[in-house]
């Protein structure tokens, strides 16, 4: 085992370690806000410049100017963290590209457009280039499939209903859970081997017929 191995071991030891002995910080103040942004910041831009696997409590509490025992107080471990930061990262993208594809009346084709943003964003844009990387899927996949869709299926359940009555037009037997799930692993898919097709047009041609025709 060489040093960075050894040194990653520990660090996930620590940060995943239940500590009796350090007290929460009460999440009904508006200081816990505030803290706990600050804390999802630094960790992002850390994220950004290494990747998810490099992430460590200590660099980030030297970041926050702060303890670690401090970051226990309001994260009870990397995970927790993580997922913190990824949702915060999706759910910056997902309203700049809700803008961008707001004018597209028709649901399956804006749905399609903002698959192939999103893949497109995360591929192309250094602010997510990082986090994409593929030595982060392993992780990504495992907030696709444990984490993520929960907070995603409000999103994603504009896109799959009808704009005027507001039912589903999910097929029968898919639910939200089940497309945030797999259009996570799918966007990862696209942003890290990149799009299917040689324009645009085939692209989301692609994407219509393999990753939206299995929900509509």
């Amino acid at each position: 085992m060489n040093e960075t191995t050894s040194s990653s071991a520990v660090d996930e030891a620590q940060m995943t370690r239940s500590d009796a002995n350090i007290w929460k910080a009460k999440s009904d103040t508006a200081e816990y806000t505030a803290v706990k942004q600050r804390i999802v910041k630094a960790a992002t831009e850390l994220v950004e410049k290494k990747g998810i696997s490099r992430l460590r409590f200590g660099e980030l509490a030297s970041k926050v100017g702060c303890v670690r025992s401090t970051l226990y107080r309001y994260f009870d471990s990397k995970d927790e963290l993580l997922t913190a930061v990824v949702l915060g990262m999706v759910n910056d993208m997902v309203a700049e590209i809700m803008v961008q594809i707001a004018d597209i009346k028709d649901n399956r084709a804006r749905f399609v457009e903002g698959i192939f943003l999103t893949a497109a964003k995360t591929r192309e844009d250094p602010h997510y280039q990082t986090m994409m990387a593929p030595e982060n899927t392993r992780y990504l996949t495992h907030l696709a499939v444990q984490k993520i869709p929960k907070d995603l299926s409000p999103l994603i359940f504009a896109f799959m209903s009808d704009d005027s009555t507001g039912k589903s037009l999910l097929k029968e037997g898919v639910s939200i859970d089940d497309v945030s799930r797999w259009l996570i692993v799918q966007i990862i898919s696209l942003a890290q081997f990149g799009p299917i097709g040689k324009t645009e047009e085939e692209q989301k041609a692609f994407i219509d017929k393999m990753i939206v025709s299995a929900f509509f």
